[in-house]
C-alpha cells in the first residue's frame, strides 16, 4: 500500500479544518489581452488540506500515486474509479472525523495524514460499498497543478497568470505546436496537436480552461522544494476528430515528461484506452 508521511503541522490543520467558515468566496476574475482568467479560493478542499505542510513520500510511492495524493485524491488501489465525488473533494470538512469516514473527502484526508496507512488500513476496503457510484469522479478528468512560490509572486493573480503561461508552454512543447488560439468565449486556450497540420482526420486539440480554476495556498511537496506556494488546479479538456486515438491523453503524458519547462508543474491525465490515471509528477 502506498505510504505517505506528513509533517506534524498537517495533522493539526486537518483537526481544525472543521472550524473554518463555509462562506462562499467570490472568484477572482480579470482579463489580459482578450483572455479571461478566473480562480476560486477553496480552503476546505482536500487539495488545500493535504498541502498545509510539505508532503513527504516514501520511495515506493509511484509517480501516479504521488500526483493523486498531492492533489488531495485517493489512489485507485484505495478507492476504484467511479467512486469518488468531485463535490466532496472540493468542499471538505472535518467535523465528524472518522464518524464520517464513508465520505470520500474524509478518506482523502486520512490517507494524506498517514492514519489510514497504519491503524485503519482495513477501513478503506470496508467502506467501499458505502461510496455510491458517481459520474463525476475527478480522477477521470484531466488537470494540471501549479505550485508557484509565494515569495516570488506576492500577488495571487500574477501567480495564476504565471501558472497558465507555464502550462501553455508545456502543452505547446508536448504537441510540437508553436501557436495557441483563444476560444470565442475567451475562457480557453486551444492548442492543436502537430498532426492537425496534415488534416483533421486524427487531429486533437488540447483546451486549457482559464476562467474556472481552483486555488489555495499551502506548500509544494518536499520533493518539489517544500516552499510556501500558491496552488492552482487547472482543468484540461481534449477535443477529438473521429479517428483520434483513445490513447491521446496517455501519449501527451509521455511527451510532457520530457517537455516540461517547470518541473514544479504536475499533470493528472485520464488514459481512456486503458481506463487508468497517468501522472506526470
Amino acid at each position: 500500500m502506498t505510504q505517505l508521511k506528513v509533517l506534524t503541522g498537517l495533522a493539526v490543520s486537518l483537526t481544525l479544518a472543521g472550524c473554518a467558515s463555509n462562506a462562499p468566496v467570490v472568484p477572482n476574475q480579470f482579463d489580459v489581452d482578450g483572455m479571461k482568467y478566473g480562480f476560486e479560493v477553496k480552503n476546505q478542499s482536500t487539495l488545500s488540506l493535504v498541502n498545509q505542510a510539505p508532503l513527504q513520500f516514501t520511495e515506493e510511492t509511484s509517480t501516479t500515486d504521488q500526483i493523486l495524493l498531492s492533489a488531495g485524491l485517493l489512489t485507485l488501489k484505495q478507492i476504484p474509479l467511479g467512486r469518488l465525488s468531485s463535490n466532496e473533494i472540493d468542499n471538505s470538512t472535518r467535523k465528524e472525523g472518522f464518524d464520517n469516514a464513508h465520505t470520500a473527502s474524509s478518506l482523502a484526508m486520512d490517507v494524506s495524514s498517514g492514519v489510514t496507512n497504519a491503524a485503519t488500513a482495513g477501513a478503506l476496503g470496508a467502506v467501499n460499498f458505502l461510496l455510491a457510484p458517481t459520474d463525476n469522479d475527478p480522477r477521470m478528468s484531466n488537470s494540471a497543478y501549479c505550485f508557484v512560490p509565494r515569495e516570488q509572486y506576492l500577488d495571487q493573480k500574477a501567480a495564476y497568470r504565471k501558472c497558465v503561461m507555464d502550462i501553455q508552454a508545456d502543452l505547446k512543447a508536448a504537441t510540437n505546436t508553436t501557436g495557441a488560439r483563444i476560444s470565442s468565449t475567451g475562457t480557453q486556450l486551444l492548442i492543436d496537436d502537430s498532426v492537425c497540420k496534415n488534416g483533421p482526420t486524427k487531429c486533437f486539440t488540447v483546451a486549457l480552461s482559464t476562467a474556472k480554476t481552483m486555488a489555495t495556498t499551502g506548500y509544494a511537496p518536499a520533493n518539489k522544494g517544500g516552499y510556501p506556494a500558491y496552488i492552482f488546479r487547472v482543468s484540461i479538456d481534449f477535443y477529438r476528430a473521429k479517428n483520434t486515438a483513445l490513447s491521446a491523453e496517455a501519449n501527451l503524458a509521455e511527451k510532457l515528461r520530457s517537455a516540461r519547462t517547470d518541473k514544479a508543474t504536475t499533470y493528472r491525465l485520464y488514459d481512456r484506452a486503458n481506463e487508468r490515471v497517468v501522472g506526470v509528477y
